[in-house]
């Protein structure tokens, strides 16, 4: 700033100190930090700032929906690859350890993005219609574009035609074979929404920029030579700014297939970078975008830095031993151009993040390029640290470069270097004591005690082109948030959020309020509302509120959400208000006065407040100056997660099966004899195939009670109010073999007895039995009495437990021991009257709190928010063997509290599934979740096994939705060293607040 508003920030405090706002002593280290960072530098500054700014960022790898989880991972040294999920493919039918079969892969792993079926069309307006025939691959870059340029604060009716450059590493890939398979109509639009071109240009479209969009194919080096080309464009004046990155994403087993026939892969699934054991890429995938100007105009437009682009460059190997061998000396060529170009002595270089893809030959080269170019400037030893991504997520491909590269911008900010996984003994090749590098294999600090920290970005394709890069550390970034964060010059703000419909301004709301508590203190309130007004784009569904400070915010924000109220904002008077000045003019010149007072200026901030709710357009720039204020990184948006994805065979039959007696039931097989329905199963049912157990389909728990109530609501003619005394022979006996399910409905006085038979040619028994209770036998008044208890006996209506006892070795049911006699199970009418009288038929409604974010374990100390959706199947299959495919992945949050007895979780079904819903009154996909949720609470897991025995009671009040919540609370545990047995009462919660399913006792076994 110059000499004139540096008098006047030194007034301002002046003026704060005689309003008894800040202590003298507070003033005088203000102005002392004034006088010595002004915060905007001077133009002197600006003409030694050189390089490229990385000014916004956004992407999704391997077990991480954002950047922030990625972060996470790569701190944490966490592996995210997996074996292949079950809904991209049966890696079973396509794996083979044998490398010679041409038509199978030597892997079953990979690094995979979840939900790549998920998208919001409607937010880009394009129809549901195109975007199931979009390659995933365009809907990804273009979410991820979107968010970058959000997070720099340019993804509003602004950036309307600025020079914009669009490069990406990406080609198109196996969607259309998809399309192809399912003989789908090849249409206009999966024309051109599976073209390269289209892919880059989404996002110019959508925003008007006005800068080349290109996608760029160099193979593995795809996405750094794309950020190379966009640096290019910034630095030749061909672009103000642009947006670089890459995407890479697998729809069928089509490349593992070519990439084990070219002997590429680990068939081990591990990318074992510069260890002597190296034996291949694990395949990856992912998505990342970057948003670059040029560095002084990013400083001159108050634009918040990651970091800067300080030299890049690109090359070929020309002619070598083979079209895809690597060439030390073009990589040496290269690495030296790029430090002479930059002016860079790699001594500097204190962390390199190598292609590192973890072959036995491979890495020596690379390495040995390294060598030779820092060697032309030091004889240093041992002080560059070396780490390649690939050992966490996989090989990503044309989108390599990019998951690098924002792996290295992460490490700058957190100034940290994240561990390098795999490495046990180094390569005999690499020689590494004698030269400037190490493999870095713990998480350490990262400091630079001489100046600003620099890591070198390497990428290699297989066709010979080359892209290295240097990066550093921007310094000024912190020094002017430590200056600016004391900003308290406004007596209030307006701070704005706004959603394309109700539940995305609400989810908005709660992003924020996670984003500010986390990093409360860390920018001014100032800054906070300028970004959230003057650079986001404002959709219809608005809230404003006017506050003081970061914490009145968070208040409001909280009350808003758990109430629907806006807390200490006067809407009423607020509205009044805005009748009575409709002269906005006069509005915004009244605020920029000097001398109004606080409360004349929180009451024309409530009148634009107002303004703005009521879908009016405020002229922003006049409530927060642009050069008074920095962009900051804020949430992004939360775009909405619905599946579009090309109609597969499998949906087909899903939907053909809407024919049959019910989803879960073929056919009603009755005679006058006995009420008898029909199921067939096999490993490819749809109820089934998403479940695995050692390798293995089985059939989950909460199927059985969807066949138990309709079989017994069609043979009662009535509706089924509650299931008691429910119990199973264990869902994995069924060892992913076919059998024939025989449910039986036996009519017991005014309710029903039912069980369902498995079997098969070799065998035949029981697998899951309960009592069932009609709507009309429930009444309120119908309480039992203690003497009414008495009149039971209780031998009549409970099967002798020796009778149901589960072996423990392969927990079946002796058929014999508990075949049902009807004569045997007729019970006195008078004692299933008293049985039949309850006192839990008034519909329960929980307390509306429950459903508040904060109780998601962010904000109470009743819970604590420990996974997502990703983490949690991850820690089922890798502490239970248990595999869920998309269909049974209901669980999208998960808190549980302090003690790890409770648990709350929200709960969401795929949307092609959403057909199934007027049929599955106890939606089986949400009562599986239960079971998911338990395992997660059991913290002493002693032993090997675990299964669902039954419950006590299971009641119906309404049909479960699309989404919900369900609340499990640990009532009783029991552990010996035999057997463990944990008993829970589980909630399954509508959005209303009430309670649709409850169950009691629900016990889950450890043996």
């Amino acid at each position: 700033m110059d000499q004139a508003d540096v008098t006047k920030r030194i007034k301002d405090i002046l003026q704060m100190v005689k309003d008894n706002k800040i202590t003298p002593a507070e003033a005088r280290g203000n102005i002392e930090e004034i006088k010595t960072n002004p915060g905007t530098p001077s133009k002197e500054t600006l003409s030694d700032a050189k390089g490229v700014a990385v000014i916004g960022m956004s992407g999704r790898f391997p077990g991480a929906a954002n950047l922030e989880e990625y972060w996470s991972n790569l701190m944490e040294g966490k592996s995210s690859v997996t074996e292949v999920p079950r809904e991209r493919w049966n890696i079973d039918e396509y794996y083979d350890p044998d490398v010679d079969k041409l038509d199978k892969t030597n892997s079953r792993w990979g690094g995979f993005l979840s939900d790549i079926d998920k998208f919001d069309p409607a937010f880009f307006n394009i129809s549901g219609m195109e975007a199931e025939v979009m390659d995933p691959q365009q809907r990804l870059f273009l979410e991820e574009s979107w968010k970058s340029l959000e997070d720099a604060g340019y993804a509003n009716d602004l950036a309307s035609g600025l020079s914009c450059g669009i490069y990406v590493g990406a080609a198109p890939r196996d969607y259309l074979n998809n399309i192809s398979e399912q003989e789908a109509a090849i249409t206009a639009q999966a024309f051109w929404g599976n073209t390269g071109s289209v892919l880059a240009s989404r996002i110019s479209y959508l925003l008007n920029l006005k800068g080349p969009a290109m996608a760029i194919d160099t193979a593995c080096s795809s996405s750094l030579v794309a950020l190379h080309l966009a640096c290019q464009s910034i630095i030749l004046q061909e672009n103000t700014m642009a947006i670089a990155g890459g995407v890479w994403i697998c729809s069928t087993p089509h490349y593992y297939i070519f990439t084990s026939n070219a002997g590429m892969l680990s068939p081990e699934g591990q990318c074992k970078s510069f260890d002597n054991d190296a034996n291949g890429i694990v395949n990856g995938e992912g998505v990342g975008a970057v948003v670059l100007k040029d560095l002084a105009q990013a400083i001159k437009d108050g634009d918040y830095i990651y970091g800067v682009i300080k030299s890049s460059g690109i090359n070929q190997d020309g002619k070598t031993n083979g079209i895809t061998a690597p060439s030390s000396l073009s990589q040496t060529a290269l690495e030296l151009e790029v430090y002479k170009k930059g002016n860079i002595n790699p001594e500097t270089i204190t962390f390199l993040e190598t292609h590192g893809t973890g072959t036995k030959l491979g890495d020596p080269i690379e390495i040995e390029a390294l060598k030779n170019s820092f060697q032309e400037y030091t004889d240093k030893k041992q002080f560059c640290a070396l780490g390649s991504v690939k050992t966490n997520i996989g090989h990503s491909s044309l989108a390599a470069g990019i998951a690098s590269f924002i792996k290295v911008m992460m490490a700058l900010n957190h100034k940290k270097i994240p561990p390098s996984l795999n490495f046990n003994k180094e390569n005999e090749h690499l020689e590494l004591r004698n030269s400037p590098f190490y493999v870095n294999t713990e998480l350490q600090d990262w400091s630079n005690e001489k100046g600003a920290l620099r890591a070198g970005v390497s990428s290699f394709g297989f066709g010979g082109t080359n892209a290295h890069l240097v990066v550093e550390e921007y310094l000024e970034t912190r020094k002017i948030l430590k200056y600016r964060k004391a900003d308290t010059t406004a007596p209030c703000y307006l701070a704005a959020f706004s959603g394309k419909t109700t539940e995305e301004l609400r989810q908005r709301l709660k992003d924020f309020l996670v984003w500010s508590k986390k990093n409360n203190g860390t920018y001014s309130m100032g800054d906070i509302c300028y970004s959230l007004g003057n650079r986001r784009k404002h959709f219809h569904k608005r809230m404003a509120f006017v506050v003081r400070e970061q914490s009145e915010l968070e208040q409001i924000i909280n009350t808003y959400l758990i109430k629907g109220e806006s807390g200490s904002t006067d809407i009423s008077h607020t509205e009044m208000n805005l009748q009575k000045h409709r002269d906005h003019n006069r509005l915004y010149e009244e605020l920029g006065s000097n001398g109004l007072s606080a409360d004349r200026y929180k009451e024309i901030l409530q009148s634009f407040s107002a303004t703005y709710n009521n879908r009016e357009e405020l002229i922003w720039s006049r409530l927060y100056r642009e050069e008074e204020h920095l962009k900051i990184p804020l949430p992004v948006y939360p775009f909405a997660r619905n599946s579009y994805w090309v109609q597969t065979n499998e949906t087909k039959l899903m939907k053909q099966e809407k024919v049959r007696l019910h989803p879960l039931i073929d056919e009603n097989i009755s005679s006058f004899k006995e009420q008898k329905f029909r199921t067939e199963i096999s490993a490819e049912n749809l109820f089934m195939k998403d479940c695995l157990t050692d390798g293995k389909s089985y059939y989950p728990y909460a199927n059985f009670l969807e066949i138990l109530r309709k079989a017994s609501e069609i043979s009662g003619e009535n509706k089924v109010r509650a299931m008691n005394n429910v119990l199973f022979a264990g869902s994995d006996i069924f060892n992913g073999k076919e059998y024939l399910l025989k449910t039986k409905v036996y009519p017991v006085g005014d309710h029903c007895q039912a069980e369902i038979v498995a079997v098969n040619e070799e065998e035949e028994f029981i697998c899951a039995q309960a009592q069932l209770t009609f709507e009309s036998e429930v009444a309120v008044s119908s309480v039992p009495t203690p003497a009414d208890v008495d009149l039971l006996d209780k031998t009549d209506i409970t099967l002798d437990k020796t009778d149901i006892a589960f072996h423990k070795t392969d927990i079946m049911l002796d058929k014999t021991d508990i075949a049902f006699d009807k004569t045997d199970i007729t019970l006195d009418k008078i004692n299933i009257a008293m049985l039949n009288k309850t006192d839990t038929t008034k519909l329960e409604t929980v307390d509306m709190d429950m459903l508040d974010i904060a109780d998601f374990g962010i904000f109470e100390n009743e819970y604590t928010l420990l996974v997502q959706k990703e983490e949690l199947y991850m820690f089922l299959s890798g502490e239970f063997n248990l595999f869920y495919g998309a269909n049974f992945q209901v669980i999208t949050t998960l808190s549980t509290s302090t003690k790890k007895d409770t648990a709350f979780a929200e709960l969401s079904m795929r949307d092609n599934l959403g057909f199934l819903l007027p049929d599955l009154v106890l939606n089986t996909f949400f009562l599986e979740s239960a079971f998911q949720i338990g395992l997660f609470l059991i913290q002493e897991r002693k032993f090997s096994h675990y299964y669902l025995r039954g419950f006590d009671r299971l009641e119906v009040y309404k049909t479960l939705p699309e989404t919900c919540f369900v609340q499990m609370v640990l009532s009783e545990c029991e552990t010996d060293r035999e057997e463990e047995s944990w008993k829970f009462t589980v909630s399954f919660i509508n959005t209303e607040g009430e309670v649709a399913v409850k169950i009691s006792n629900y016990n889950i076994i450890g043996y």
